[in-house]
């Protein structure tokens, strides 16, 4: 069983964690959709993420969809609405407003469950 995963909360783990999340959150304060503190906050929630295992990189396809969503006609909304041009600048309460509650459910999931596995239906068909 040759599976790749990573263990919650190693050494490896924390490690990776920490570059990903250093990397986003300076991504995110250069480009200016971060304040220092909200770069700030999202190290330490990409951090905590990413070090549960596996499935917290989906918040990395979250950020990056985000991103983009917020960047989308952004001149044409500016245009519009003054204030959505002074939005999309986010800071640690905007952060932690989107990601709280994620990272409480991934924290109670490692407490409770550790590691991650895969879920063989063949062999346990209400797995889900």
């Amino acid at each position: 069983n040759n599976k790749r995963t990573m263990k919650p909360f190693d050494q490896s783990s924390m490690i990776r964690a920490s570059g990903i999340a250093a990397l986003m959150a300076i991504r995110g304060w250069k480009r200016k959709s971060l304040t220092p503190s909200g770069a700030i906050a999202a190290w330490v929630v990409g951090f905590l993420s990413i070090s549960c295992g596996l499935r917290g990189f989906l918040l990395l396809l979250f950020y990056l969809v985000g991103t983009k969503a917020t960047r989308y006609k952004s001149q044409l909304k500016s245009n519009l609405d003054q204030s959505a041009a002074d939005s999309s600048c986010r800071g640690p309460s905007q952060v932690l407003a989107c990601s709280v509650f994620g990272i409480i459910f991934q924290l109670a999931h490692v407490y409770h469950y550790g590691e991650e596995h895969s879920i063989d239906f063949s062999k346990s068909p209400h797995a889900s």
